[in-house]
């Protein structure tokens, strides 16, 4: 009896059973013993088309994340921080930079328009809205844990070269003040991936820039990776910006 209320409640509901099962599909790729930090960074991973003022293309990578009740770990203290519930992908603030027009790309092909709605080009991240959900990349619930230190594993998805959604692996190899490096691998199109901790915590961005140039200068990096550190990202700012949108949006739409 119970398969049958199973069943029955599948075809009553046809098109989240497809839903889930192409969700599932892609889920089911990840190796149920992995670490929560690998299904993170794979389960929330986008691709960011982008086409500049000079109506040239490149390619980014994005993550999306849920703020809402963030968890912040300060060495084993956690503290819940409250803030209204937002969804946004998480980028580099390089990726998007004089972006004219952003197509957000799921690992089923399905294409999303979106906007930038922050930006921090000191730090190199930045925040993007969706136009319409997404339909099989999971939103990560926001967390921290202020435990960066030099050995800790750390996994990011992104899209080097033609290698689309490619789980790289790491430890922490150095800290620099607002930044950190990593060992793991990164080509073009990996830029803007989040970086996750082995429990699935959120560590930073990665901006890949080089030692040899200064800071703000996106560069090829083959050996290391660096990733700036989500530590003071302004998640209010974050929040307020997308209200914004909201109620100018509902005003719009009200003139009409």
């Amino acid at each position: 009896m119970k398969n049958l209320l199973i069943i029955l409640t599948m075809f009553l509901q046809p098109n989240k059973v497809g839903e889930y099962t192409e969700k599932s599909l892609y889920q089911d790729m990840v190796h149920d013993s992995s670490p929560q930090g690998v299904k993170n960074a794979v389960y929330s991973s986008l691709m960011i088309q982008v086409v500049g003022e000079d109506n040239r293309g490149s390619m980014g990578t994005g993550n999306l994340v849920e703020i809402g009740d963030t968890e912040v770990d300060f060495s084993g203290d956690s503290i819940d921080i409250t803030f209204k519930t937002a969804r946004v992908v998480l980028t580099a603030q390089h990726v998007v930079d004089g972006a004219q027009a952003l197509i957000i790309v799921e690992k089923n092909g399905n294409m999303i328009p979106a906007s930038v709605i922050y930006e921090d080009k000191a730090k190199d991240i930045a925040a993007i809205v969706l136009h319409s959900e997404p339909t099989i990349t999971e939103a990560i619930k926001f967390k921290q844990k202020r435990d960066n230190k030099i050995g800790k594993e750390v996994y990011h998805c992104g899209h080097p070269s033609i290698i689309p959604f490619n789980l790289s692996k790491g430890i922490i190899t150095s800290l620099q003040g607002n930044h950190i490096v990593t060992d793991s691998f990164s080509l073009p199109g990996s830029s803007g991936s989040v970086v996750f901790g082995k429990r699935g915590d959120v560590i930073g961005i990665v901006v890949s820039v080089g030692f040899d140039q200064p800071f703000g200068l996106p560069e090829l990096i083959e050996e290391v990776v660096r990733v700036s550190l989500i530590d003071y990202l302004d998640i209010q700012g974050i929040v307020e910006a997308i209200e914004h949108e909201q109620s100018g949006a509902e005003s719009g739409n009200g003139n009409n």
